[in-house]
């Protein structure tokens, strides 16, 4: 069994004030029965945090990620705001730069263990920025967390906080969490640098 991964929980909302809100998990990922969160995917004392003000090409503000670490895991909460319904792929991407309108500097997924794509091939694993999709209501909103370990946050080449950064993209499909190198998720159309704070 691989000792890295990404383990996912139930969706949960960030509050405007940047407050996190608690989740409980839903015990699966993905709905799938025989995947139930393990007892290491508890989240520990906060070590570090960083945000990515998700924006698109005209500048709008559309979306959060908080992105937090424990010394092991990384437990990102992405939220969209006035944004149509529908389904949208997120993902951590390699580089720390979006320049628009299509946001193509911000590098490939962020991927330093050379995973496949997508949660559809536990034994194929997975991209570190593979990120769980955020649904949006008709409200104009919606949010999702994923857990991410076997990662670092800073000190290594493929670090989180590597020399040239990482960024937040949203992408205008969902991610079907198996396509490479993707996951079929469309025109990437909003880009948040992630910044430590």
């Amino acid at each position: 069994m691989r000792s890295i991964g990404l383990i996912l929980t139930s969706t949960t909302l960030l509050a405007l004030g940047g407050a996190l809100s608690s989740c409980a998990s839903d015990g699966s990922l993905f709905g799938g029965d025989d995947m139930t969160m393990s007892d290491d995917a508890e989240f520990g004392a906060v070590e570090s945090r960083a945000y990515s003000t998700i924006q698109r090409p005209d500048g709008t503000t559309v979306g959060r990620a908080v992105l937090s670490w424990d010394g092991e895991q990384i437990q990102t909460v992405a939220q969209l705001n006035d944004m149509p319904p529908g389904t949208y792929a997120v993902h951590i991407h390699e580089t720390g730069r979006c320049d628009p309108p299509g946001y193509q500097s911000a590098g490939g997924h962020w991927n330093p263990t050379n995973e496949g794509h997508g949660f559809e091939d536990p034994e194929d694993g997975w991209h570190k920025g593979d990120l769980r999709n955020v649904t949006v209501a008709a409200d104009g909103t919606g949010s999702s967390t994923t857990m991410t370990s076997g990662a670092a946050w800073t000190g290594s080449p493929g670090a989180l906080f590597d020399a040239d950064g990482s960024a937040v993209v949203v992408h205008q499909n969902a991610d079907d969490y198996r396509t490479d190198p993707a996951g079929d998720a469309g025109s990437r159309v909003a880009c948040g640098v992630v910044q430590q704070g």
